[in-house]
């Protein structure tokens, strides 16, 4: 399984991890891409930083890792401006994004890189609130295409910038997430060709589980679930799986694997089906 939970580092994320990183101050985020970067280099993937800063802010806060100037005029490091990747102030797009994502892989690979890894600063989406909804989709859209491919990112977001409710729900949205990022103790994420569940759900996260399975779980193709690393649930939580599950279910098919003891027996005692 792709490395989940609460981090407080980024350094050994894999090829294929997915992490939302909260922090206060930009320079926090600098770090944590330097992390980052350095262990993609040493697995011979080509990097990449997208923010809200000039690319020659960028260039300059990256100086740490070495060889800057060499790196982009090679090709393998780039930098983007926000701007130049996503249509800031609007909802996002998640087809035309994930388009551009897969292209960007496929260029790196056709390079003759190992995979592509991203580091991107995207507070500055998040300033509407009506992008609020299409972003937390896009991110567990995203997710689901990193999964099982080498290709991996880290998605930096400001507290204080961003609503903590919403900070929260894209936290459970990525695999792993930093301290800073909140306190919903469970993570939706893509394993397998589907998603997996992890971590705890009761009464005080329920509704937040609620919220990121509407925006993780669609009803254009059937759905698999895995429940394999949940390590707790009470009866709020399995209320809200079952009812997404019977909504999934009557759309396209659902499919709810690998169920803890915890989970058949709350559904026994309930009457409820997964």
């Amino acid at each position: 399984m792709r490395v989940h939970g609460c981090i407080d580092s980024v350094g050994h994320l894999g090829s294929d991890g997915h992490a939302c990183w909260a922090f206060h101050e930009r320079q926090e985020f600098i770090d944590a891409a330097l992390e980052f970067f350095a262990e993609g280099l040493g697995s011979g993937q080509r990097i990449a930083y997208i923010g809200s800063e000039s690319v020659a802010e960028q260039r300059e806060r990256l100086d740490p890792l070495g060889g800057v100037g060499a790196m982009i005029d090679t090709g393998v490091l780039q930098l983007f401006d926000l701007g130049d990747l996503y249509r800031v102030g609007e909802p996002v797009d998640a087809g035309a994004q994930l388009a551009l994502y897969a292209a960007a892989a496929d260029a790196a690979f056709a390079d003759g890189y190992a995979g592509l890894r991203v580091a991107a600063q995207g507070t500055d989406l998040l300033t509407d609130p009506e992008t609020w909804d299409a972003h937390a989709r896009w991110e567990s859209a995203a997710d689901r295409v990193f999964s099982g491919r080498p290709l991996s990112a880290i998605c930096g977001y400001q507290r204080g910038a961003v609503p903590p409710q919403i900070l929260n729900d894209l936290a459970a949205l990525h695999p792993a997430a930093n301290v800073s990022s909140g306190s919903v103790p469970f993570h939706l994420f893509g394993e397998d060709g589907g998603l997996a569940l992890t971590g705890e759900v009761d009464l005080f996260s329920s509704e937040a589980l609620d919220r990121a399975l509407e925006f993780a779980c669609g009803v254009e193709e059937p759905a698999s679930l895995d429940l394999e690393a949940l390590e707790f649930i009470d009866h709020h939580g399995i209320e809200v799986l079952a009812r997404h599950t019977r909504r999934l279910a009557a759309a396209r098919g659902c499919r709810v694997r690998n169920r803890p003891p915890i989970v058949d027996r709350l559904c026994d005692l309930l009457e409820l089906e997964l």
